[in-house]
């Protein structure tokens, strides 16, 4: 599962590549679990004085996945 998840990265701007909708599953799912970790140790973790840059770092790489998830839907749906 972890390889499909790198593949997924590493394959960012290939769109001659087709995916799987278990590829799209795993990418998804790995996306939640990060961002679910990082809102938990923002959330109970990180002292007040770092609360507006980790809600930043979180935002941006909230951004970053949509971006590549989206572009994996055009692969998947390219099939």
């Amino acid at each position: 599962m972890f390889s499909l998840y790198t593949d997924f990265w590493k394959n960012i701007f290939n769109f001659n590549k087709k995916d799987s909708d278990a590829e799209l599953g795993v990418s998804l799912i790995f996306n939640v679990i990060i961002l679910a970790v990082l809102y938990f140790v923002g959330l109970l973790l990180a002292p007040p004085v770092m609360e507006n840059t980790l809600v930043v770092v979180i935002t941006f790489l909230a951004l970053i996945m949509a971006i590549r998830t989206l572009f994996e839907l055009v692969r998947v749906f390219k099939k």
